[in-house]
C-alpha cells in the first residue's frame, strides 16, 4: 500500500513541476513575451502543454496531457494525464488539480494547499524500462528522482487498480496531509477500499529532529476475504485486524504489534529501544519479540510446519561506531529451530558468527515428514541440520557443515544432500574485511526425478565443489569448478567483479558430456553421440559487453532426424569469436563444419555502419538422404547503418530434388535465387526478388512496414506437367498488395490457366481451354471488401462480391454450370445459382439461394428421373445464436416437390417437411405409384428431440412383384418418436397398413420394441400358401447387438417362437426357433407330390451365422405321403432329422399304403461337398400301376457320396411275383385324345395344371405358383446308379390274351439324367389264346430302356403245311405294336385268317370276320385301326367296334344310321349272346334309348344330356 501510495504522489508531483517549468523557461526565453506566454495558456494544445509534454517524457516514458488550465495562476487544473511505457499507458488521472502558493517559492518551500483527483486507474506498474538490444553497451548511470513535497490536502475519489498490481481489481479511495519542515515531518494518510468488502488503511506518524519524538499509529482493518489476505493468501481469507503503535523519544522507544483474524488473536509482540553505553561506547540495545500460532493462517498442506507457538526474538545492541553485537537469535516453529549469535566490528567485519539451523526430526517435529512453507512446489524433508561457525578470537578459520534428508518435491526426490565447506576471513590491518575465501562440496544420493527423462539425464548420484574468494565490493573468484554426474562433467573458472561499479564475469568453462543419448527423454527425441564445449571470454552485467571465444565439438551426433544425423555423423564442430563493446559488435569468426555442411560468417556490426558476411555451402544433398540430390549454395551480405541496412541474398542450387515427384520436377537444373531487401527508416523496401529456372519463374518488389504495404508478386510456370500427379497446363499469376497508413490493405490478383490438369476428372473437364481467374478486395482492420471474384472459362463462370467484418457481413455470388459434363462422373444438364449470406452485426446472419437446373444427371438412375426438365431450388433462412430459421426450403420439379420449414438449432429444433411425388416410375426399376410424406422434427426440454412421420402411397410399387402385391392400393404410415439427449430412441407410435398388411408398433430399441404386424394372405408372398400370417413381439438393442423375442403363426397350423440374441452385424447369434406346423403347408413347393402331416421344430444358431452353428432337431410323426407319379403312398410316416456341427442325421420309417415298409437313415453334410450317407431299406413293399403293373420289393440301398459330385445309389432289389399288364383299349378306329382347349379357365385351374406339369414352363400361371423351375427339375449334378434287380422268375406278362413267364436280372448303371441299364428278363414259357385257340411262345424278352420303361418282345409262332406264321408283339409295354408275318409272305389280315381258320380272307363267313375282328380286338389296341377299318368299310357300316373286358371276353358291335336321328346296333359276344339297340335324338337334349337281348332282357328309357 505504502509503494502504491508513494507512486501516485509521484505522478501527481510531475504536475506541480509544470508552473516551475514554464517560469524557468520563461527566464532564460527572454524572447517571449508574457502576453505570448498568456495566448499560450488560453490553447489547450498550446506551447506550455506540449513544452510539459516534452519535458516530463522520456526514456520509456510518455506523458500526454489534455485540458491544462491555470498553468501560472494559484490553481492549475487538468482533464485527463496519462503516462506510458514501451507497453503502452499504465496510470491514467482524471478531472485533477493542484492548490498552491506561488510567493511560498521565495521563501524555499513548495507549499500545495490540494492536490487531488477525481478518478485513477492503475491497470499495471511500469515496466522495468529496459530498452531493446543495441549494439554497442552504455555508460552506466543512476537515475535521478523528485523528493521533498509539502502537502495540506491529498484527495483521490477513485483508484481503479489493475489484477497484477496487487493480484486482484480493486478500486480504493486515497485522502490525507503530508508536511516536511523545518526538520519536523507528519504524514496523516487514509485508505479505503471502495468495491468489495471494507477496508481501511490508516496512518498516522510524526518525527521532529529537535525532540527525538517519534510517533506511530498504523492500522489495518479489513473484512473477510479482503484484499490483504489475498495478497499474502492467508487461509480462508479471514476479517484482519492489525495495528502497530507506539509514542516516546528513540532513546526510550516501544512500539505494540499485534494481528488478529475473525475476532481471534493470532500473533503479538513489542518492539524496544533503548539509549545503553557499552564499554564507555555510546549505542542504542534493542529487543524484538514477535509470538503466535501461526498455524489457522497458513494454507492446511503447511499448517504441520508452524504446529504449536512461533517464536521470533532477538537481543543487541549497536554502537555508534557501527559496532552490532546480537548474542541472541532465535526463529522457531513446530518444524524450524534456528538459534545463534552474530557479531560485527566498527568496520562492519564479521567478528564471530554461530548460527545452527535445525529441520524436521532434528527440530522436535512430531509428524513427519514436514512439509516447508516456501518455494511453488510442495517440499518435504525428514530432517535437516546446518551449522556455520566462526569466531575471530580464536582465529580466522570458519566452518560450514549441513546435512538435509529425504529430500522430496512432486518432480524429484534425494535421499539426502550434503554441504562441507571451509576457510578463512582475512582483515585489513584496521580490522576492516578483506577477504572471505575457503571451499565447499556437495553431494546428493539416490537421487529420483518423476520424471524419467531427468532421470535419465542426470544419474542417481551428483557431486562437486568449488573454492572462492570473495572481496568486499570487488570481486568473487571460483575456481577448481566441478559439477560431476553419471555421464557428464562441467569444470572451470569463474571471476565476478565490479560489485560497485558494474558486475563483470571473466571465465573459462569446459564441459563434457560423454553419452548424448541420457538426454532423449527430456529432449523427447532419440540423441546420440558425445560432445565438448568450451567457452572463455568476459561478460559485463551492466552493459552486456562481451569478448568471447567458444567451441563445441561432436563426435557422431544424432538428433533423431534422419537427414540431420547423417550430416553430423563423426566429427562436427561450431566456433564462436566475437566481441562486443560500446563501438558495436565485431564476428571475428563464426563457422559450422559438419559432412556436407559448410557454414561462415564474419564481418562487423554497430548503429552507425555494419558489414557482415555469411556463406552456407551443402555440395550434396546426398549425404543428408539418400532420397536427396543436388547441390546448394547461399551467399549473404549485410551493410548500412542501423534503420538503414540492406541485407542482400544470392543463392544457386542444382538439381535440387528432395524425394517428392511434385517438387523434384519444379526444380530440376540450375534455379537462381537473388533478394535486395533495404531498411529505410523502419520500413523495408524489397528492391527485388527474383527466383528462376527452367520450370518457374517468380519476381517480386515492394515496400513495407508495420503500418504499410506495398508490394507485387508475378509467378509464371509453362507446363504444371512438372508437378506430376497428373498436372498438365500452363500458369501465370500476378499480383499486388498495399496497405496504407490508416491500415487499409488492398490485393489485387489477376491468373489465367491454359488447359488446367489437376488429375482430378471431377475438376479437369471444368477447366479446359483458357481459366481467367480476377480477385480484388481491400482489408480495414477487420473488414474485408471483396470488390470483384472471377472465375471465366468455356464451361463455367463464377462471381461474388460483398463485405465480411465483425459488424456484419453481406456477400452475394452466382455460379453458372453450362454443362456438368465436364464435370465427369457421368453428369450432364446444365445449373445457375445465386446467393447472398447478409450478417448485419447483431448476431443474426441471413442466407437466401435461389437456382434452376436443366435436365440434370448425376449418374444415378432413380435420382436422375426426378430431376428430367426443369428443376428450381430455394433456400432462404436466418441464423442467430446457433439457431437457424428456414424461412423457405424448396426443390421442385414435374416429378418431385419437397419443402421444408423450421428452425434447426442444439435445443431449438423445430422443423417441418412435406414430400410429394404423384409417380415414382421416374425411379425406374419397377417403381410406380405416388407418395405424399409430411414429417417433423422438434427439441424438448431436457434435450430429447421429438420426430413424427405421416403419409400415404397410392398403387405403390417397387418391381418385385411379390412386394408389389403387398403395396397394392393405398397405403397409409405413421410414426411417432422420441430421441433423448442420451442418442437412444423410443417409438410412441408405429403404424402401417392397406388392404394386405398390418404393422403397428412401439417402445424403445434399448428397452424393447414392441411389434405386431399381419399380413392377410401370406400366398400374396408364398404361392400356393394362403391364409394369414401374423407375427407379435419385441426386438431390443443391447450392448452387443440385438435381444429378440418373437411369437408367429402362419397358415398349416404353423406355430413359432423365435427368441435370443444377434450381434448388430450379425457377425454372432443365439437365436432359438421352436414350434410346430402341419407338413401340408409345404405341399406348394413339392409340385406333384404331396404330404400331411404334424411337424415340430427346435432349432437353434448359436456362433457365426452358418450351418455349423445350426442345432436342433426337426420332427415329423403320424404322417402320409403321396407320390402320383409312381402310385405310391407311405403312411404312418415317421421322421426325425437331428442337426448338429454342419450335419443333419435322418431316421424315417412308415408303411406304404399297398403293403410293406421302407426306412431311411444316415447322416447328411451340410457344407463342404455335402457327403451323405443313407441306408434305404424296402421291406416286402407292394408297387402298384394298376394299368401297368403290380410287384412286391425287398432290398437294401445305400446312397453315398457328396452332392457336389453326385451321390452314389447302389444296392440290391429283389422282386418278388410280379405282374405286367398290357392295357386294354377300345377299337373301331377310335384316336388318341387330342389337344384340348380350355375355355374360360380360371387361374386357380391354370395354376393347377402348371404344377402338374401340363403347361409348358415358364408361363404366367408358373410365375403365379412362385414355381422357380419345371414340375420336375432334375438336379444340377445327377445321382449316379449301381443298382442291381434281380427277379429269377415269377414276372408274368399279361393282358389282351397274352400269358407269359419270364426270370432274370437288370444291372442299372449310368445316372438320373441318362440312365443306362444293364441285362434283360427272358422268357421261360408263355401263350397266346385266340379265339379258344392257344399259340405257344418261342421268344420272350424284356428290357428297360433310357426313359426305364419296360420293352417287351414276344413272338408265338405256327406251323401249318406249308405256312410258318408268326405273331410278333414288341414294344412299350403301355402301348406294344402288333405284326403278323408270315413265310412266305402275305398280308397282315391274310396271315391271321390262315391262322385262325386255315383259309384265306376271301373264304371266310360273316360270322368268321366277327371272330377274326375279335382276335385282332384282344391283341392290337388301339393299334389295329388299319385291319378294323377295312372290315368296317368290305361291310358298309357305320361302326364296327371289339372290346375286350378285363377278364378278357371278346364281342363286337355293328352299327348303322337308318336316318339322321335313328339310329341301331347289333352287339354279339363270343359265348353267342346277341343285342340289339335303337337310339331315337329327340331333340339336342333329349334321347329315347331302347334294347332287346337274345336272352329275353329289354330296356326303355329318356335321357337328357348337355355338353358344359
Amino acid at each position: 500500500m505504502h509503494d502504491l501510495t508513494l507512486r501516485l504522489l509521484v505522478s501527481l508531483w510531475l504536475l506541480t513541476l509544470a508552473p516551475l517549468v514554464a517560469q524557468a523557461q520563461e527566464t532564460n526565453d527572454n524572447s517571449d513575451s508574457a502576453a505570448e506566454i498568456s495566448q499560450e495558456v488560453e490553447d489547450d494544445r498550446g506551447f506550455i502543454t506540449r513544452f510539459l509534454e516534452e519535458k516530463l517524457s522520456g526514456a520509456g516514458r510518455q506523458v500526454v496531457l489534455e485540458g491544462f488550465h491555470g498553468a501560472l495562476s494559484s490553481r492549475a487544473t487538468f482533464e485527463r494525464l496519462t503516462i506510458a511505457d514501451d507497453n503502452g499507458v499504465w496510470i491514467t488521472l482524471e478531472n485533477g488539480a493542484m492548490q498552491w502558493h506561488r510567493a511560498a517559492l521565495l521563501r524555499g518551500r513548495v507549499n500545495i494547499d490540494e492536490l487531488s483527483a477525481e478518478r485513477v486507474i492503475l491497470p499495471r506498474l511500469p515496466s522495468s524500462g529496459e530498452s531493446g538490444p543495441s549494439t554497442e553497451s552504455p555508460e552506466f548511470a543512476l537515475p535521478q528522482l523528485p523528493v521533498g513535497v509539502h502537502i495540506a490536502k491529498l484527495s483521490i475519489g477513485r483508484v481503479e487498480l489493475g489484477q497484477p498490481i496487487i493480484g486482484q481489481e480493486a478500486v480504493l479511495s486515497v485522502s490525507g496531509a503530508m508536511n516536511l519542515e523545518g526538520g519536523e515531518g507528519d504524514t496523516n494518510l487514509t485508505i479505503n477500499r471502495v468495491d468489495g468488502p471494507r477496508g481501511q488503511f490508516g496512518l498516522v506518524t510524526s518525527f521532529s529532529n529537535e525532540t527525538r519524538i517519534l510517533q506511530l499509529d498504523l492500522k489495518l482493518d479489513e473484512d473477510a476475504n479482503g484484499l490483504f489476505t489475498n495478497i499474502v493468501k492467508m487461509n480462508g481469507r479471514p476479517a484482519v485486524q492489525a495495528e502497530i503503535t507506539g509514542n516516546g523519544p528513540l532513546s526510550q522507544f516501544d512500539a505494540d504489534i499485534k494481528l488478529a483474524t475473525d475476532g481471534q488473536p493470532r500473533i503479538a509482540g513489542n518492539v524496544a529501544i533503548r539509549e545503553e553505553a557499552r564499554e564507555g561506547a555510546a549505542g542504542m540495545s534493542f529487543r524484538a519479540e514477535l509470538t503466535g500460532d501461526l498455524a489457522p493462517m497458513i494454507a492446511s498442506d503447511r499448517q504441520q510446519f508452524f504446529e504449536g507457538q512461533s517464536i521470533i526474538r532477538a537481543n543487541g545492541w549497536r554502537g555508534q561506531s557501527g559496532q552490532l553485537v546480537i548474542p541472541e537469535l532465535k526463529v522457531s516453529t513446530g518444524a524450524l529451530d534456528l538459534e545463534g549469535s552474530v557479531a560485527t566490528n566498527a568496520k562492519g567485519a564479521p567478528e564471530s558468527a554461530n548460527l545452527t539451523l535445525l529441520l524436521g526430526q532434528d527440530a522436535g517435529a512430531t509428524q513427519l515428514p514436514v512439509t516447508v512453507p516456501f518455494g511453488a512446489a510442495d517440499t518435504t524433508v525428514n530432517s535437516g541440520n546446518i551449522v556455520l561457525k566462526y569466531d575471530a578470537q580464536q582465529g580466522s578459520g570458519w566452518t560450514l557443515t549441513g546435512r538435509v534428508g529425504d529430500l522430496k518435491r512432486p518432480d524429484i526426490s534425494l535421499s539426502e544432500v550434503r554441504l562441507d565447506g571451509r576457510g578463512r576471513v582475512v582483515m585489513t590491518a584496521d580490522q576492516a574485511l578483506q577477504e572471505v575465501r575457503g571451499w565447499v562440496a556437495f553431494g546428493a544420493d539416490d537421487i529420483e526425478p518423476t520424471n524419467p527423462g531427468l532421470a535419465a539425464a542426470i544419474g542417481d548420484t551428483l557431486n562437486g565443489g568449488l573454492n572462492f574468494a570473495f572481496t568486499p565490493g570487488n570481486a568473487l573468484q571460483l575456481w577448481g569448478m566441478n559439477i560431476n554426474g553419471d555421464e557428464f562433467k562441467l569444470q572451470g573458472a569463474l571471476e565476478v567483479s565490479g560489485l560497485r561499479t558494474g558486475l563483470a564475469l571473466a571465465g573459462d568453462i569446459s564441459a563434457q558430456h560423454l553419452n548424448i543419448t541420457t538426454l532423449s527423454q527430456i529432449a523427447e527425441r532419440d540423441l546420440g553421440g558425445k560432445a565438448d564445449a568450451h567457452i572463455k571470454g568476459r561478460y559485463v552485467l551492466l552493459s552486456k559487453a562481451f569478448d568471447v571465444e567458444a567451441g563445441i565439438e561432436g563426435t557422431d551426433i544424432s538428433v533423431g532426424q534422419e537427414q540431420a544425423d547423417r550430416m553430423l555423423a563423426g566429427t562436427s564442430r561450431i566456433e564462436l569469436s566475437a566481441k562486443r563493446d560500446s563501438s558495436g559488435i565485431q564476428l571475428r569468426k563464426l563457422g559450422v563444419n559438419a559432412q556436407n555442411l559448410t557454414a561462415e560468417a564474419q564481418g562487423f556490426v554497430s548503429s552507425w555502419a555494419s558489414d557482415l558476411n555469411a556463406k552456407v555451402t551443402m555440395p550434396d544433398l546426398s549425404v543428408a538422404d539418400p532420397k536427396f540430390s543436388g547441390s546448394l549454395t547461399t551467399d549473404v551480405k549485410m551493410t548500412g547503418a542501423v534503420r538503414n541496412r540492406k541485407l542482400n541474398l544470392t543463392g544457386a542450387a542444382q538439381d535440387l530434388a528432395i524425394g517428392m515427384p511434385e517438387i523434384d520436377g519444379v526444380f530440376k537444373g540450375k534455379t537462381d535465387l537473388n533478394v535486395d531487401l533495404m531498411q529505410v527508416n523502419g520500413s523495408y523496401e524489397l528492391q527485388k526478388f527474383a527466383l528462376a529456372n527452367p520450370q518457374l519463374t517468380a519476381e517480386g518488389s515492394g515496400r513495407f512496414s508495420q503500418t504499410e504495404l506495398d508490394g507485387k508478386l508475378k509467378v509464371s510456370m509453362p507446363d504444371l506437367a512438372v508437378l506430376g500427379r497428373g498436372f498438365s497446363g500452363g500458369m501465370v499469376a500476378e499480383g499486388t498488395a498495399s496497405q496504407k497508413a490508416d491500415g487499409a490493405r488492398q490485393i489485387d490478383l489477376t491468373g489465367r490457366g491454359t488447359d488446367l490438369r489437376f488429375g482430378q476428372n471431377d475438376v479437369d473437364g471444368a477447366l479446359s481451354g483458357v481459366t481467367d481467374l480476377k480477385l480484388v478486395a481491400q482489408q480495414r482492420g477487420s473488414e474485408i471488401t471483396v470488390q470483384q471474384f472471377n472465375l471465366t472459362n468455356q464451361q463455367m463462370t463464377a462471381s461474388a462480391q460483398g463485405r465480411i467484418a465483425d459488424t456484419g457481413t453481406d456477400m452475394t455470388g452466382m455460379v453458372d454450370v453450362k454443362s456438368l459434363a465436364s464435370f465427369g462422373r457421368g453428369w450432364r444438364g446444365a445449373l445457375s445459382a445465386q446467393g447472398s449470406f447478409k450478417d448485419d452485426g447483431t448476431g443474426a446472419r441471413v442466407l437466401d439461394v435461389t437456382g434452376t437446373g436443366h435436365n440434370l444427371s448425376f449418374g444415378q438412375a432413380q435420382v436422375d428421373g426426378a430431376l428430367a426438365g426443369e428443376t428450381r431450388l430455394a433456400v432462404k433462412g436466418v441464423e442467430r445464436g446457433g439457431t437457424f430459421r428456414i424461412e423457405t426450403a424448396r426443390v421442385e420439379n414435374p416429378s418431385l416437390n419437397v419443402t421444408a420449414e423450421g428452425t434447426v438449432g442444439t435445443g431449438t429444433t423445430d422443423l417441418r417437411a412435406n414430400l410429394r411425388a404423384d409417380d415414382l416410375r421416374f425411379l425406374g426399376r419397377g417403381f410406380r405409384g405416388g407418395v405424399q410424406l409430411e414429417g417433423t422434427v422438434r427439441d424438448e426440454q431436457g434435450g430429447g428431440r421429438a420426430i413424427t412421420a405421416r403419409g400415404n402411397a397410392r398403387g405403390l410399387a417397387i418391381g418385385n412383384p411379390k412386394a408389389d402385391a403387398v403395396l397394392a392400393g393405398q397405403t397409409a404410415f405413421d410414426v411417432a418418436a422420441t430421441q433423448r439427449a442420451d442418442g437412444s430412441l423410443t417409438v410412441s407410435r408405429l403404424q402401417a397398413e392397406n388392404g394386405q398388411f398390418r404393422i403397428t408398433g412401439d417402445g424403445s430399441p434399448t428397452e424393447g420394441l414392441n411389434l405386431d404386424a399381419r399380413l392377410n394372405d401370406l400366398a400374396l408372398l408364398v404361392a400356393g400358401f394362403p391364409g394369414p400370417a401374423e407375427v407379435q413381439g419385441t426386438i431390443r438393442t443391447t450392448a452387443a447387438g440385438y435381444d429378440v423375442n418373437l411369437n408367429a403363426t402362419a397358415p398349416g397350423e404353423t406355430r413359432a417362437r423365435i427368441v435370443g440374441t444377434a450381434a448388430a452385424d450379425g457377425s454372432t447369434m443365439d437365436i432359438r426357433v421352436e414350434g410346430s406346423g402341419n407338413a401340408a403347408a409345404a405341399n406348394p413347393f413339392l409340385r406333384t407330390r404331396s404330404i400331411e402331416g404334424p411337424l415340430s421344430f427346435d432349432i437353434r444358431m448359436n456362433g457365426a451365422p452358418s450351418l455349423e452353428s445350426l442345432s436342433g432337431r426337426v420332427g415329423l410323426s403320424n404322417a402320409r405321403l403321396a407320390e402320383p407319379r409312381f402310385g405310391l403312398a407311405v403312411e404312418s410316416l415317421n421322421a426325425n432329422a437331428e442337426l448338429s456341427g454342419g450335419r443333419i442325421a435322418v431316421d424315417i420309417n412308415g408303411n406304404v399304403e399297398s403293403g410293406g415298409s421302407i426306412s431311411v437313415n444316415g447322416p447328411i453334410s451340410l457344407t463342404g461337398d455335402r457327403a451323405m450317407d443313407l441306408d434305404v431299406r424296402i421291406n416286402n413293399v407292394v408297387l402298384r400301376d394298376p394299368n401297368l403293373y403290380e410287384t412286391r420289393a425287398n432290398g437294401t440301398i445305400r446312397i453315398g457320396g457328396s452332392q457336389v459330385a453326385g451321390p452314389l445309389v447302389q444296392g440290391r432289389i429283389d422282386l418278388g411275383s410280379t405282374e405286367f399288364r398290357i392295357p386294354s383299349t377300345g377299337l373301331g378306329g377310335a384316336r388318341a385324345i387330342p389337344d384340348m382347349t380350355h375355355l374360360n379357365e380360371r387361374p386357380p385351374q391354370r395354376q393347377t395344371r402348371a404344377k402338374a406339369g401340363l403347361i409348358e414352363f415358364p408361363s404366367e400361371a408358373s410365375r403365379a405358383v412362385g414355381m422357380s423351375a419345371p414340375p420336375a427339375t432334375p438336379p444340377a449334378v445327377p445321382a449316379r446308379f449301381d443298382l442291381v434287380i434281380s427277379a429269377p422268375d415269377q414276372v408274368f406278362v399279361r393282358g389282351r390274351g397274352i400269358d407269359a413267364e419270364l426270370g432274370g436280372e437288370i444291372r442299372l448303371t449310368g445316372n438320373a439324367r441318362q440312365p443306362i441299364p444293364i441285362g434283360s428278363l427272358e422268357l421261360i414259357r408263355g401263350r397266346v389264346d385266340l379265339l379258344g385257340k392257344r399259340f405257344d411262345l418261342t421268344e420272350g424278352l424284356v428290357e428297360m430302356q433310357g426313359s426305364l420303361i419296360p420293352v417287351i418282345r414276344l413272338v408265338a409262332e405256327s406251323q401249318q403245311d406249308t405256312l410258318t406264321a408268326r405273331i410278333i408283339i414288341d414294344g412299350d409295354l403301355r402301348d406294344p405294336e402288333i405284326t403278323f408275318e408270315s413265310s412266305p409272305e402275305m398280308p397282315e389280315e391274310e396271315v391271321l385268317s390262315q391262322l385262325l381258320f386255315g383259309r384265306g380272307l376271301d373264304n371266310i363267313s360273316a360270322l368268321q370276320a366277327a371272330q377274326l375282328a375279335s382276335a385282332i380286338a384282344t391283341l392290337a389296341g388301339q393299334g389295329g385301326d388299319g385291319i378294323v377299318s377295312r372290315l368296317r368299310q368290305s361291310t358298309g357300316l357305320d361302326d364296327l367296334d371289339l372290346t375286350t373286358d378285363d377278364e378278357g371276353n371278346v364281342s363286337v358291335r355293328a352299327g348303322k344310321y337308318l336316318s339322321e336321328n335313328l339310329y341301331t346296333d347289333v352287339q354279339v359276344g363270343d359265348e353267342g349272346k346277341t343285342k340289339l339297340n335303337l337310339n331315337l335324338d329327340v331333340s339336342n337334349s333329349l334321347t329315347a334309348r331302347g334294347s332287346v337281348a337274345s336272352d329275353g332282357e329289354s330296356t326303355l328309357g329318356l335321357f337328357y344330356e348337355r355338353d358344359y
